[in-house]
C-alpha cells in the first residue's frame, strides 16, 4: 500500500526541514511525500530541489504565486499516486510509527469488514520543544459529533479516491476548512475511527505567523457557511455549531444578539447555560 503525504508550505523552510525529516524516519517505508511550495520567497525552492534529488520518494510543486492552503493541499492530493493519503502541516512532525499505525489499523478494519470513512489519531501538543499535552479523542466520530466539535482534528488517513469524491478542501471557506471537508467526507462515507496514539506532534508555540490564527469575522463567516451547508435547518445542530464560535481560543464575545438568536433556535436549557458560561468566561481576564 503506497501512502501519499501532502505538505503545503510557505516561507517556513527551517520548520519544513524538520517535517520532512520526520517523514523520512517512518518505520513504514512505502510512502511518497508531495510538497506544494505555495509561492515562498525564502529558500524553500532550493531546499526542495536538493532534498528531492537525494530522496526519490519526495516530489514537489512550485506555485509561482500563493494560492492559499486549501488549493495547495488540493493540488498535492490531485498529484498523489498513493492508494491512501494523509497530511502534514509544515510546522508539525510525525512520530516514527505514524504511517505503520494507520496502515495496520486500516487493514484490520478492512479484514473485519467494518465500514470507515477515514482514520484519525490523538494529537500531541508541543510548545518550546516539549510535549505539553495529548488529546483524548473518542474511539469514533460521526457527522453529528462534528456539530459539537471538530473531533477528527486537522489530519486524516483515507483512500485518495475518498478525498476526490468528497470534493476536496473548499478554498472559499475563510476558516474551519478541515471541519467542513470532514463533514462532507463523513456524510458520504460514514464513521471515522480513532488510532489511539499521539503520534502527530502539533507545534503550538505562540508565533506571529501561525496560519490558524483567524479574525473573528472569518470565524463567524465560516460558521454561517458550515451552518448553511450542513445543518439542514435543524435548530439543535445550529445551536451546537454556534457554541463552537465561543471557545476561548477565538476570543469571540457572545453578544446580546447572539444570545437572542440562540434562544430562538429552540428549547435547550443545557445549551443556554453553556452560552451563558461562555458569555462570562470570555469576559474574564486570562491568567
Amino acid at each position: 500500500m503506497l501512502v501519499s503525504i501532502y505538505v503545503p508550505t510557505k516561507n517556513r523552510v527551517a520548520l519544513l526541514k524538520e517535517a520532512v525529516a520526520s517523514v523520512q524516519r517512518q518505520s513504514y517505508a512505502n510512502w511518497e511525500l508531495v510538497i506544494v511550495n505555495d509561492g515562498s520567497t525564502d529558500e524553500t525552492a532550493e531546499y526542495l530541489a536538493a532534498v528531492s534529488a537525494q530522496d526519490s520518494r519526495i516530489r514537489y510543486i512550485n506555485m509561482p504565486a500563493s494560492v492559499g492552503g486549501c488549493r495547495a493541499r488540493n493540488a498535492a492530493i490531485q498529484a498523489a499516486r498513493g492508494d491512501m493519503v494523509t497530511g502534514l502541516d509544515d510546522d508539525d512532525t510525525f512520530g516514527p510509527g505514524r504511517l505503520q499505525a494507520f496502515v495496520s489499523a486500516w487493514q484490520a478494519l478492512a479484514g473485519e469488514k467494518k465500514p470507515v470513512s477515514c482514520l484519525y489519531s490523538q494529537i500531541s501538543e508541543v510548545q518550546h520543544g516539549r510535549v505539553v499535552g495529548v488529546t483524548s479523542k473518542p474511539a469514533s466520530c460521526d457527522l453529528e459529533d462534528m456539530f459539537t466539535a471538530n473531533v477528527v482534528g486537522s489530519q486524516i488517513f483515507a483512500p485518495r479516491q475518498f478525498y476526490l469524491d468528497a470534493g476536496l478542501f473548499n478554498p472559499e471557506m475563510p476558516a474551519w476548512q478541515d471541519m467542513e471537508f470532514y463533514m462532507r467526507l463523513l456524510k458520504r462515507f460514514g464513521t471515522a475511527r480513532l488510532v489511539d496514539e499521539g503520534n502527530y506532534f502539533f507545534e503550538n508555540t505562540p508565533r506571529v505567523d501561525r496560519v490558524s490564527t483567524k479574525s473573528q469575522q472569518n470565524i463567524r463567516r465560516a460558521f454561517e457557511l458550515v451552518n448553511a451547508l450542513h445543518a439542514e435547518g435543524l435548530g439543535r445542530r445550529t445551536q451546537r455549531l454556534y457554541l463552537q464560535l465561543f471557545v476561548r481560543v477565538y476570543d469571540i464575545q457572545p453578544s446580546l444578539a447572539d444570545v437572542l438568536a440562540f434562544v430562538r433556535l429552540g428549547w435547550w436549557p443545557e445549551g443556554w447555560v453553556r452560552l451563558l458560561k461562555a458569555f462570562v468566561r470570555n469576559r474574564l481576564p486570562r491568567r
